[in-house]
């Protein structure tokens, strides 16, 4: 875990169906939370994902010619044996 931030939050996925939300929806959460959900499922089946309230908040620094953008975001991922 990077020392930017504070305890993390977030699990394991494995039911068929389900949500998950940030800490303490829908009000605000700490400053730098980070949150890491994994959502594991049999080879043969699908993962659909459905973002029914999403706000999200950014910060661009601006280096010259290239911009870094901080603050939340999403990211979604596989393992490379699926790709």
């Amino acid at each position: 875990m990077s020392t930017c931030c504070v305890a993390e939050c977030g699990g394991d996925l494995t039911t068929p169906s389900g949500s998950l939300a940030s800490p303490n929806y829908p009000g605000l959460y700490a400053h730098a939370r980070r949150c890491h959900w994994v959502i594991r499922v049999a080879p043969t089946q699908r993962v659909s994902l459905a973002f029914q309230d999403l706000d999200i908040q950014q910060r661009r620094l601006h280096y010259g010619r290239r911009t870094t953008c901080l603050g939340d975001n999403v990211k979604v991922s596989m393992p490379a044996r699926f790709r």
